[in-house]
């Protein structure tokens, strides 16, 4: 089974990975080879992965470990600018998408796929483009109070500029967090 995955997944980036149904398609396929595998550490890949899958995501395990590493970053004496700040200062190569792009390569190396997404620049812009396109239609939410983070949305302008909005228990003003992708 896991063959023929790796064989659709090939054949999907050799005709190129430029529309939001391939990158959807890519994650799926994903899935189901890191689901059939025996592995206990969630990885970013399978937090965007999952994210990208649902319309609105509550709880897994690989959201849990996503928020939990901004939590120590939120207090409640500091303002919202301040906040994403040092959410931007704690974790930078995720707001650059550093982790996604390496995990990926993993992957694809692992399987002995092409690397083309994830090491040509050009590619990798489409590929995030098209992977925003359907994470902005998304939200990641706490749908119990275990947290200061209730909510996380993906915003995109009509510039193609991003930003994570962290929506934060008992407080209106929100982090955001610019994407630095490009």
């Amino acid at each position: 089974m896991t063959e023929d995955i790796v064989s659709k997944i090939s054949d999907e980036l050799s005709k190129g990975i430029d529309s939001e149904p391939q990158v959807l398609y890519l994650l799926v396929e994903i899935r189901k080879i890191r689901q059939s595998s025996v592995r206990s550490r969630k990885t970013f890949l399978d937090f965007y992965r999952d994210w990208a899958c649902h319309v609105e995501l509550t709880h897994n395990d690989a959201v849990d470990i996503f928020l939990n590493r901004f939590e120590p970053l939120v207090n409640p004496n500091l303002s919202a600018h301040e906040i994403a700040r040092n959410f931007i200062n704690g974790f930078p190569s995720f707001f650059k998408l550093g982790e996604l792009r390496n995990e990926l390569r993993d992957f694809l190396r692992d399987k002995e796929l092409t690397t083309d997404l994830t090491d040509d620049q050009q590619k990798w812009h489409i590929f995030v483009k098209h992977f925003f396109g359907i994470l902005k239609d998304c939200s990641i939410k706490r749908p119990f109070s275990n947290g200061s983070i209730k909510e996380l949305v993906l915003e995109v302008d009509n510039q193609g500029n991003s930003k994570f909005k962290f929506r934060l228990v008992g407080r209106r003003d929100c982090p955001i967090c610019k994407l630095k992708w490009k």
